[in-house]
């Protein structure tokens, strides 16, 4: 389980640095200074989710795949397909329709890292036993 959060944190990453080249280049001359702003903000975020998902990876590595840390990658990787993904495709596409999905993405962020903050409470020393 922990190689799957490393590659997806990678893989993220890469999506992140491509959604960037893409909305720098692609939409230089088209888009808005709000606009631009908007998909710097979720471009940002994408890629500092990404070094969650890749934190999950080295948690999962130490503690096994405890179910709390798993369902927050998960909250998190919604999180990030619905808000940072629902910016760039209507902001770059012009596809309008999945606008109203972007705050629920956002909150699903605030739910994961509300859940890995209180990973380490319901953890114990790695190598403890306590683990859940």
């Amino acid at each position: 389980m922990a190689r799957i959060w490393f590659s997806l944190g990678a893989l993220s990453a890469l999506l992140a640095l491509v959604a960037a080249s893409l909305s720098f280049h692609a939409l230089q001359v088209e888009a808005n200074v709000r606009e631009q702003i908007v998909l710097d903000i979720a471009n940002d975020i994408h890629l500092f989710n990404s070094l969650a998902f890749i934190c999950i990876g080295l948690i999962t590595r130490v503690y096994g795949p405890v179910l709390l840390v798993q369902v927050a990658g998960g909250v998190l990787v919604l999180g990030v397909l619905l808000f940072s993904g629902g910016i760039y495709i209507s902001a770059m596409m012009k596809i309008e329709m999945l606008r109203p999905f972007i705050p629920v993405g956002g909150v699903a962020m605030f739910a994961g890292w509300a859940l890995l903050a209180i990973t380490p409470l319901m953890l114990g020393s790695p190598g403890s036993g306590r683990a859940g």
